[in-house]
């Protein structure tokens, strides 16, 4: 390890861990699949307010 001193504390930098390129892969997949849902309720959000009252009553289903 490493030392690196500021004024006040002394810190301590540890050197960086290899990555696991299995991790390294489920999180980018799960980073573009969050990605993909906010687009796609955000086209529905747009969808829904072009639409009339009376349409968007029946497409949802609520009153």
């Amino acid at each position: 390890m490493r030392r690196r001193t500021t004024p006040i504390r002394t810190i301590v930098v540890r050197p960086a861990k290899p990555r696991n390129p299995v991790m390294l892969a489920v999180v980018q997949r799960l980073a573009t699949f969050a990605g993909r849902r906010h687009a796609a309720d955000l086209h529905a959000r747009e969808r829904l307010q072009r639409m009339d009252l009376d349409q968007r009553v029946r497409e949802l289903g609520e009153w």
